[in-house]
């Protein structure tokens, strides 16, 4: 029983880790690809040949 316990609590332990590091990738991936976007634009702008006028 006490085996079956440890064996419970360790794999609550993995999988809760997972579960954060997966979070904060998806995280990351959204705030990489919200500054990739916003160059986009930047670089849009910059190529506008009416840009300024």
């Amino acid at each position: 029983m006490l085996m079956l316990t440890v064996f419970a609590i360790i794999l609550m332990l993995g999988l809760g880790v997972l579960y954060f590091k997966t979070v904060q990738d998806i995280e990351q991936d959204d705030i990489n690809e919200a500054m990739a976007r916003a160059q986009r634009f930047k670089n849009k702008r910059a190529s506008n040949q009416w840009a300024g006028a």
